[in-house]
């Protein structure tokens, strides 16, 4: 859980994924097994502290890649709202207030193979989920972001509100992600189509029911830093430090950076948001 929270120790450390294995590195230092794992802190809590956003972040533990009520009703119904009560009497939420504060948004991420467990609680909670995280999903069968592409249209279609749906590739395809947002981001309501006198005005056209994010942005991120177009600055920084490794197991690589990593036109110059960040940073109120 540490890795997911946490902020690298020794800088921006990388990792490549082996089979059975994890070589990963700092800057300072490389020890691949049997030696020692040093799993890749992802900086959750400084990306939400950097983002300025007053949120609640949790983060259910699965029983082999069980999240049992976490993907029910129960999350909105029971779970996040007992959670929150708890927290105001523990003076955690609302410090200093004398009335509780309302619950604003609710927004579910799911990375790997969290991901299918995401989208299963966006399911069942429907009405009540505002903005979805996805980075790189699989389900516990291993399909991708194809294959959530119907729980995702249905969830986007309803509600009163324009939903949000952030989607970070790795190993699923940058096609798969944008065909995901191509049809989710329409929705399912079309163009009213009753009669209307002439000359009258064209009908207007409903907005799309939510708003749909695929980074990286463009299919050429994770290219050589030397090809044409180059690749990311950050992802062939983390390539140049292993990359025999990022070469023999380039899938399990990207995947990793789509929980660590970012698309940061100033990373160059040191800074260090991610993909999490960003998405925060652009939550809307």
């Amino acid at each position: 859980m540490s890795r997911f929270l946490l902020s690298p120790v020794h800088g921006a450390p990388a990792v490549a994924m082996g089979i059975g294995e994890t070589h990963a590195w700092t800057n300072d230092r490389i020890e691949p097994p049997p030696n020692k794992w040093f799993f890749l802190c992802a900086r959750m809590e400084a990306a939400l502290a950097a983002s300025g956003k007053c949120a609640l972040l949790v983060i259910p533990n699965p029983y082999n890649q069980d999240y049992r009520e976490a993907m029910t009703v129960a999350l909105t119904n029971n779970l996040l709202p007992s959670l929150f009560n708890t927290l105001f009497s523990a003076g955690k939420v609302g410090a200093g207030q004398t009335t509780q504060p309302t619950m604003g948004k609710n927004v579910v991420a799911g990375f790997s193979s969290g991901g299918g467990a995401a989208v299963k609680a966006i399911a069942a909670n429907a009405n009540k989920i505002d903005e979805a995280y996805l980075f790189d999903p699989f389900d516990s069968s291993g399909n991708g972001i194809k294959s959530m592409v119907a729980s995702l249209s249905a969830w986007a279609a309803g509600g009163t509100t324009p939903h949000r749906l952030c989607i970070v590739w790795g190993s699923n395809p940058f096609p798969d992600a944008q065909g995901c947002a191509s049809t989710v981001s329409p929705g399912t309501q079309a163009a009213p189509s009753a009669p209307a006198p002439a000359p009258a005005a064209p009908a207007p056209v409903p907005p799309p029911k939510a708003t749909v994010v695929v980074v990286p942005s463009v299919d050429s991120f994770y290219q050589p830093s030397g090809a044409s177009p180059p690749g990311d600055p950050w992802w062939n920084d983390s390539v140049s430090s292993f990359p025999a490794v990022f070469v023999k197991f380039l899938d399990r690589n990207k995947h990793q950076f789509t929980i660590y990593g970012g698309e940061d036109p100033a990373y160059s110059s040191g800074s260090r948001v991610t993909f999490f960040q960003k998405f925060l940073s652009d939550l809307t109120p």
